[in-house]
């Protein structure tokens, strides 16, 4: 009796072993399976998820479109208004180059009497260099202003030499001064020459 109780006990424990073991590996394929399931949904959303197109770019591109067709819009509009205006300032071939030419005469013109009076300026600096007051003048406090005319030659030479004032010491003093400056500055290919020449010179003593 002892010995059948203790093989049914031997029995029972291996039965429940295997039983157990059965549970174990039934468990184990069933939460693989699961895993697997549930893995497989995941990459399957992953894939769906990169197949979307972007939001966000394709709505810039929208923009950014829309932006160059208003940029064209405007250039093309400018494009018109200027051409409109060229039509109708148009003139006729010959009167626009009647007016450049009458433009480039003028400003010749212009440009040759700034040469003549910067080089009337510079021939007046050259002679008042020259100039000198007279020494009996000074003892004698005498001042005054003589007037000197003459005429320049291209070559820096005068003629027709006239001096007039009241004193006759500053009036030989002007002239000895203009001729001391003898040969003044040549005239440049820009001026017309003989140049009719008048000025006052001053004699003040300080």
């Amino acid at each position: 009796m002892k010995y059948n109780d203790k093989n049914i006990k031997s029995i029972s424990f291996l039965f429940s072993v295997l039983l157990h073991g059965a549970f174990f590996i039934q468990f184990t394929s069933t939460s693989n399976n699961h895993i697997s399931q549930a893995q497989a949904p995941v990459y399957d959303k992953r894939i769906s998820l990169n197949l979307l197109k972007p939001v966000k770019p394709d709505i810039q591109q929208k923009i950014k479109t829309k932006i160059v067709k208003k940029q064209k819009q405007k250039k093309k509009e400018s494009k018109n208004k200027l051409i409109e205006k060229v039509k109708k300032q148009s003139v006729a071939p010959e009167a626009v180059a009647r007016n450049v030419d009458e433009n480039i005469t003028r400003d010749k013109g212009e440009l040759n009497k700034q040469i003549r009076q910067s080089y009337l300026d510079y021939v007046l600096n050259h002679i008042e260099g020259h100039k000198f007051y007279p020494h009996a003048a000074r003892l004698r406090s005498i001042e005054g202003s003589i007037q000197v005319s003459f005429i320049l030659q291209d070559d820096g030479s005068i003629s027709e030499l006239t001096v007039t004032g009241k004193s006759i010491l500053l009036r030989r003093a002007a002239k000895k001064s203009v001729n001391r400056a003898l040969p003044l500055p040549v005239c440049p290919k820009e001026v017309h020459c003989p140049i009719q020449v008048n000025y006052a010179m001053q004699f003040q003593l300080k």
